[in-house]
């Protein structure tokens, strides 16, 4: 396993007593879960997963105590429970992952069905049956299984897409696709000539994104962006995402806000973005990027340049350690 991925040393997840909130201190996993989640986030939570012995606890005991751990916060109680079926992606027994994240989402999602009133509702999303089915597609003699994980992720996506998004999505699966590479000078003159394709087959593509070009919209806003001739308009923001489309390259529409995106770059930066044309690739690379099995490397320039050539820079990005 990666070296991030490995059982934590004993004592990692000790308890402490500024966590999330007020939990009883003999029940160990509420605390290892809250510390871990303090610590490193869903990163932490996925190590301690791993770290279990029980490779298959009860799935009340872990909604129960991601809901307390959480102090009832739904997106963070949402991450920790994404992170215990994620495990089940790099375990390496896979019959037993695969029937472990099955039963989890099973679990949850009766869950969904039977709470009290007052209960808190935490509702599985587009990462949680990526997970899912990643977990459960390494098992040959689970394809059927998978393949209903995947189709209620989709169902998902037209579900929480707008009416605009939808209508969109659809004329997306109707629409004639074409190869990146075959449309690359039109996509340079939408973006920028910079923009280049690095790596493409018939399940993804590889693009060099430049600076000032941003990946996406979260509103469609595809209106007025090109002419008659398919060139941008004067006052045009074409995203990525946006110019990929209108190329009719094929992108996969399991994440409605932001077609066949896994990973994004900030505006201003430069470099490689992994876009996934069907669902099946764009689930299983959100399983990587979730388990951190896809490796990133940055390079930036620094004024004025640094006395030392090698060094280790150790403070929080954005709060996070």
């Amino acid at each position: 396993l990666p070296k991030n991925l490995q059982r934590p040393p004993s004592g990692s997840f000790a308890s402490s007593s500024d966590g999330l909130g007020d939990i009883n201190e003999d029940n160990v996993l509420v605390q290892q879960m809250q510390n871990a989640y303090e610590l490193r986030e869903s990163d932490g939570v996925l190590d301690l997963a791993l770290s279990s012995e029980d490779s298959a606890p009860s799935w009340d005991d872990v909604f129960h105590h991601a809901t307390v751990a959480s102090s009832g916060r739904k997106g963070v109680a949402a991450s920790m429970l994404n992170a215990w079926i994620g495990s089940n992606c790099i375990r390496e027994d896979i019959e037993i992952s695969a029937a472990n994240a099955l039963n989890l989402l099973h679990a949850w999602e009766s869950k969904l069905d039977s709470h009290n009133d007052g209960e808190t509702i935490i509702t599985p999303d587009m990462v949680t049956y990526s997970l899912a089915y990643s977990a459960v597609i390494r098992d040959p003699n689970r394809l059927s299984d998978a393949e209903a994980v995947l189709e209620k992720g989709l169902r998902l996506s037209k579900k929480t897409a707008g009416s605009k998004r939808r209508k969109a999505l659809a004329a997306a699966r109707r629409r004639k696709t074409e190869m990146a590479t075959d449309r690359i000078e039109d996509l340079r003159a939408l973006l920028d000539p910079e923009f280049n394709v690095l790596m493409e087959t018939e399940d993804f593509v590889v693009v060099n994104k430049p600076a000032g070009v941003a990946c996406s919209h979260r509103i469609l806003t595809t209106a007025g962006k090109t002419n008659k001739k398919g060139r941008p308009t004067q006052n045009s923001d074409m995203s990525l995402v946006d110019a990929l489309l209108n190329c009719n390259v094929a992108l996969s529409t399991l994440n409605p806000e932001s077609q066949g995106l896994v990973h994004r770059l900030d505006r201003g930066t430069s470099g490689c973005i992994f876009l996934a044309k069907t669902d099946d690739t764009h689930a299983q690379a959100v399983a990587e990027f979730f388990c951190r099995n896809a490796k990133k490397k940055y390079t930036t320039l620094v004024a004025p340049a640094p006395s030392e050539v090698h060094g280790i820079v150790d403070i929080p990005v954005g709060g996070r350690p």
